[in-house]
């Protein structure tokens, strides 16, 4: 996987396989990720309308990414996500002991690139900022990971996946969490087809 295959992954129609929770590879922003987030205003209206603030608070995969000093890629996967009652902030929970590279470029860069799929349709969109903070949990938030655990096995069961599959995800969770918030400054459409890479506007497409 070289610059250009991650680029394209955060920034186009083009998808590539995410590397493994922890792994690291380099990664450049792009310009087209560089020309969005310039233009991000919190005078705007929030880029998330009510259809798509419920879909990424659904039975969706949530895989979030950030960047180092040298522009290296790192990942992690998320258990579960809130959404403010404005729609202008994000909330993504993340395992600590799965995610310790991560954290720390979210502490150091604060920039952030997060993926909503849901594994039945392969709808997927993606949110980016540059605003990332880590924050600890809200009274609450352990209800909504338990039942995010919960709902996303059920949806992984119901296309095929058997349980041994389906017990793994749950146990890479491990229990201690943090909860990262931030504020969209820039969403596409990735779900796989001709749209892929395009923004997402506020009709839910």
């Amino acid at each position: 996987m070289d610059l250009t295959d991650i680029d394209r992954a955060f920034t186009g129609p083009h998808r590539v396989k995410w590397p493994r929770p922890g792994h690291r590879e380099t990664w450049h922003p792009g310009t087209a990720f560089n020309a969005a987030m310039s233009k991000a205003d919190s005078t705007t209206q929030p880029l998330l309308d009510e259809e798509n603030a419920t879909f990424i608070q659904a039975f969706v995969s949530i895989n979030v990414a950030s960047r180092g000093a040298g522009n290296t890629l790192s990942i992690a996967r998320a258990y579960g996500s809130r959404v403010s009652a404005d729609r202008r902030e994000v909330t993504v929970f993340l395992s600590v002991p799965a995610s310790t590279a991560l954290l720390n470029d979210l502490r150091q860069q604060r920039v952030i690139a997060v993926v909503f799929s849901a594994p039945a349709s392969h709808k997927t969109i993606q949110l980016k900022a540059t605003d990332a903070r880590i924050e600890p949990l809200q009274d609450g938030d352990l209800d909504l990971i338990a039942s995010y655990k919960k709902t996303l096995a059920s949806a992984v069961r119901s296309i095929g996946y058997n349980n041994p599959f389906v017990d793994a995800l749950a146990r890479s969770a491990l229990p201690d969490y943090l909860a990262v918030t931030f504020t969209p400054g820039a969403a596409f459409v990735q779900t796989p087809g001709p749209k892929a890479g395009q923004k997402l506007d506020r009709s839910g497409k």
